[in-house]
């Protein structure tokens, strides 16, 4: 596969219905680490976007350590896509965090119950919910198995970015 046809078919991965969530994990500067599950957008750039409650230990994490990695995949495939990078909080009220929370919530539309809290957002105080972009630095899959959207490579990890 060549690098295009290698983001393409992570590009269609990461944005397949029924895969929503990805692990998110940060770091508070005395070393602490955390790691949570986040409903995500991610754009034709691959940044990603998502939202947490203002004040959660996610959120303290990435306003001391904007440092952070993730993954997306947790079977039954044996594929997943993982990334380090930074978080970016986005400015409240800001068009592309309103962009953002319109995506997300669009992509969650058909899970109906299953994606709570997400469409109880407006009885959130807005205050409470705050949304990062995390930009990726460095984007690879791992995958082991043989039928999947990336071939089998000898090292099965394939550079994204």
């Amino acid at each position: 596969m060549d690098t295009q046809d290698i983001k393409n078919a992570a590009h269609t991965f990461l944005t397949e219905p029924d895969r929503l969530t990805a692990v998110i994990g940060s770091s508070a500067s005395d070393g602490n680490v955390h790691v949570a599950t986040v409903y995500y957008f991610v754009d034709d750039a691959f940044n990603f976007y998502f939202m947490t409650a203002a004040r959660s230990e996610k959120y303290n994490n990435l306003c001391e350590n904007k440092n952070a990695a993730f993954v997306v995949g947790f079977g039954p495939s044996q594929t997943t896509i993982q990334g380090q990078g930074a978080a970016q909080l986005l400015e409240k009220g800001s068009d592309e965090e309103l962009q953002a929370i319109a995506h997300l919530k669009a992509r969650l539309q058909k899970h109906e119950n299953e994606t709570w809290p997400i469409f109880q957002l407006e009885s959130f105080e807005r205050e409470s919910i705050a949304v990062f972009k995390f930009v990726p630095q460095k984007l690879q899959v791992l995958n082991l198995e043989n039928e999947s959207y990336f071939e089998l490579t000898t090292e099965n990890m394939l550079q994204i970015l």
